[in-house]
C-alpha cells in the first residue's frame, strides 16, 4: 500500500508524515472530538477505517486493538 513502512520511525512517505502530524496533534489537542475538533474527528475516522481492515494480532497503530473489539 502507498506509504506503508512497517512502523519505521524515519519514514519519509508523505502519507506517513501526515499521519504522524495527526497523532502529534491528538496528543496535545484540548478540544478533542467531543469538543468539535475537525482534526481529531479525522484521526478518529482514520483509526476506525484502519481497525476494520486490520488483521494483525499485534498491530502498532494506536487504539487498533480496542477499536477492533468495539467494531
Amino acid at each position: 500500500p502507498r506509504g506503508h513502512n512497517n512502523g519505521n520511525p524515519w519514514c519519509t512517505s508523505v502519507d506517513c508524515c501526515e499521519m504522524k502530524n495527526y497523532l502529534k496533534h491528538r496528543a496535545t489537542c484540548q478540544v478533542r472530538v467531543q469538543g468539535g475538533c475537525a482534526i481529531c474527528r479525522r484521526i478518529w475516522a482514520l483509526l476506525q477505517i484502519h481497525a476494520r481492515q486490520c488483521r494483525r494480532d499485534n498491530c502498532v497503530v494506536p487504539k487498533c486493538r480496542q477499536l477492533k473489539e468495539l467494531l
